[in-house]
């Protein structure tokens, strides 16, 4: 146990993470809760500290409670925060994890895997890696949402073809009824709507349950004017 080195892996402190190390303690060693140094330092945004533990050793395949792994602290933190170090240097961490066997399609309790994460939080280089390393484009997290229905709904084209690609289902709907194309309506992107429509995605398709503000039975025209999204719903209209 180390509160210095977990301490020095929350706040930056680089040298004391490095002591720890040098004076015998297990990189792997964690709290109650599945805390690693690893774990800590991809949450809080240290990059260096992240890249100091895989190369001292750290399991890229330990779980802090929830099922949360590197990956999904890494998808996470960048998304829901400034990281205090670059985009580039956590992408390289992001790579190295993915290198030393860190499980892409591990999943959290609530179903999220690290593609999950990374298309809700608009992190295209980390879907890259994942989607190159085999990560499976279909799976949905426990509420029905996929990696592509968090694409499309970020108006994010180029993940959105990179996920079709890998074989993600145009019309895989969450347990609402809401599918990737019900998202990219209420984006107002009509390229995206383009894209997923040319193809096969459902533009007559209505969902089964009142969610996310829409009654039952809202069709993906129906939510861009909802949104008042005119352009995507011009589009729509005239399919």
């Amino acid at each position: 146990m180390s509160d210095k080195m977990w301490d020095g892996a929350a706040y930056g402190r680089i040298a004391d993470v490095t002591s720890e190390l040098d004076r015998g303690v297990d990189i792997n060693v964690a709290d109650g809760a599945g805390w690693t140094t690893l774990l800590i330092a991809g949450k809080e945004g240290f990059a260096e500290i992240a890249m100091l533990a895989l190369d001292r050793g750290a399991d890229v395949k330990a779980v802090k409670k929830g099922g949360f792994n590197i990956l999904h602290m890494i998808a996470q933190g960048l998304g829901a925060s400034p990281s205090r170090s670059s985009m580039d240097a956590f992408v390289a961490v992001f790579a190295r994890a993915v290198e030393l066997g860190a499980e892409v399609d591990g999943a959290t309790s609530g179903g999220q895997t690290a593609l999950y994460m990374a298309t809700a939080f608009g992190q295209a280089p980390l879907v890259k890696i994942l989607l190159d390393a085999g990560a499976d484009a279909s799976i949905a997290a426990s509420n029905g949402d996929t990696s592509l229905y968090n694409a499309a709904s970020n108006a994010d084209a180029h993940v959105v073809r990179a996920l079709m690609a890998a074989g993600a289902d145009v019309n895989q709907r969450n347990q609402a009824g809401f599918g990737p194309l019900h998202g990219a309506a209420r984006s107002g992107n009509v390229d995206v709507c383009k894209i997923l429509v040319d193809a096969g995605a459902d533009p007559s398709h209505q969902t089964s349950a009142a969610a996310e503000g829409l009654a039952a039975g809202t069709t993906p025209h129906g939510a861009a004017v909802h949104d008042n999204k005119s352009t995507t719903a011009d589009y729509l209209a005239n399919l």
